[in-house]
């Protein structure tokens, strides 16, 4: 039996293109998503005044599809409003999974503007666009 792979995450932020990137990995539970889904708030809150005019892309490429609870709670977190003033002013997911992206499909009825991309490239071309 293999091991389930942890979770882990990492954040760059670009403040010349004001772009955030995450990057998610491995198996999340509810409890590891939101933990690191205040990891993302404090790194989005770094931004100071830029915070809310950023662009975010979620690259979901290397996590591995989660209970549904986990996507519930990834949902209210966008749907959250106290989270409206940091809220990025596009949002891209990557996923090449077809189980993954039907996810994320849940997690954009909380944010219809979310675009979904099966390649890195492409989303960030899309957020980088004027």
């Amino acid at each position: 039996m293999s091991a389930v792979a942890q979770p882990v995450q990492a954040i760059e932020i670009d403040r010349v293109r004001n772009l955030v990137i995450v990057t998610p990995s491995g198996f999340f539970t509810p409890a590891s998503l939101h933990h690191y889904t205040m990891e993302t708030r404090r790194a989005i809150d770094t931004l100071g005044d830029a915070a809310g005019k950023h662009v975010t892309l979620y690259d979901f490429s290397a996590v591995i599809a989660a209970p549904p609870e986990t996507i519930e709670l990834l949902h209210v977190a966008f749907a959250n409003p106290v989270y409206r003033r940091i809220r990025a002013r596009k949002v891209a997911f990557v996923s090449p999974s077809a189980l993954m992206t039907m996810q994320l499909q849940r997690v954009r009825t909380a944010r219809p503007d979310i675009t979904l991309f099966s390649a890195r490239a492409s989303a960030l071309e899309w957020l980088l666009a004027p």
